[in-house]
């Protein structure tokens, strides 16, 4: 699920609480990549540090579009996009490249 306070910092940005849609992997390798870099603002994250010093990032919250579109990744890779309702047609359009 998506943490609490992921969600009060949409709901305090865009004033309602998100439309959410969950994606389960496997993710277009080029769309995979691109979320997971640092194109997009990383807002919030849980990271992991191993013996060896290689940090890995378990859970991310990151903005994908400052007009009302955030991404919650989960430590099995789920994307859950939070929108404002009428991002509608972009998330359906991110769902179709993230799959195809």
């Amino acid at each position: 699920m998506i943490p609490q306070h992921c969600i009060d910092m949409f709901i305090n940005r865009f004033g309602s609480y998100p439309s959410i849609t969950e994606v389960h992997p496997p993710f277009s390798a080029g769309m995979e990549k691109r979320i997971f870099s640092d194109k997009y603002h990383t807002i919030w994250y849980d990271r992991i540090v191993d013996k060896d010093g290689v940090k890995t990032d378990r859970r991310i919250f990151k903005e994908f579009d400052s007009s009302g579109i955030f991404f919650y990744i989960n430590d099995e890779d789920v994307i859950f996009i939070l929108s404002v309702n009428d991002k509608k047609d972009i998330v359906d359009y991110t769902i179709h490249e993230l799959k195809k």
